[in-house]
């Protein structure tokens, strides 16, 4: 099964680095993919944010932290959603000095090949993400953020809504992939952010038949 990046990305996905090519490319039949690694940091030492971001911690989008060396693991999962929509569904695991927190994420294909991310363990947070390559690294940005309510979505308008920066890489001299995210708002700049590196692999998934018990 293509992966949503070939869906939605096909031109931009020969542009990147070799080493992205497990991580963007399709997974076989039965796999998942597997990250494991440490942030160097993650969070935000502007305090005054973090009941607003305790709010969000309950739903896995972002945490009320600001912690150095944070080991992390990622899984991911292609599927389609109950709309028919090819997805990837990201389940990610911070491993802070207080306990673990996961922050869970699915990315879909519209109709119109653009790419959907909803946050959250229930998806009420969706961002419109715009791909590009830069210099062998995959940038997506985010935009157009919406909230579920219970009436529908509701759009943020843009003078206030905050924006997302992922950037993955690839360092050959390790031979780990590097991520950075750097979440903003217009009027309070630099809200959240996570950087480090990890090493990625295929596995068996958990539902497959050739799986181990």
């Amino acid at each position: 099964m293509a992966s949503v990046w070939e869906l939605a990305a096909a031109d931009v996905l020969p542009q990147l680095d070799a080493g992205l090519a497990g991580y963007f490319g399709a997974l076989p039949d039965g796999k998942v993919g597997l990250g494991r690694g440490s942030f160097q940091q993650v969070g935000t030492p502007r305090r005054w944010l973090w009941p607003v971001l305790w709010l969000l911690a309950r739903e896995g989008i972002v945490f009320p932290v600001w912690q150095q060396r944070v080991p992390f693991e990622v899984c991911n999962r292609p599927g389609h959603d109950r709309r028919g929509r090819a997805t990837l569904s990201a389940t990610r695991t911070f491993h802070f000095r207080n306990g673990s927190k996961v922050m869970p994420d699915s990315i879909a294909v519209e109709a119109d090949g653009s790419l959907t991310d909803c946050l959250g363990k229930h998806g009420w947070l969706a961002v419109s993400l715009t791909v590009e390559a830069r210099d062998g690294a995959m940038r997506l940005t985010g935009s157009r953020v919406r909230l579920r309510v219970p009436w529908g979505w509701l759009r943020i308008p843009a003078a206030v809504s905050p924006g997302v920066q992922i950037t993955e890489r690839f360092d050959a001299e390790t031979g780990r992939q590097q991520v950075s995210m750097r979440l903003s708002q217009p009027q309070l700049g630099l809200l959240y952010e996570y950087r480090g590196d990890f090493g990625y692999r295929w596995a068996d998934s958990p539902d497959s038949p050739d799986s181990p018990d």
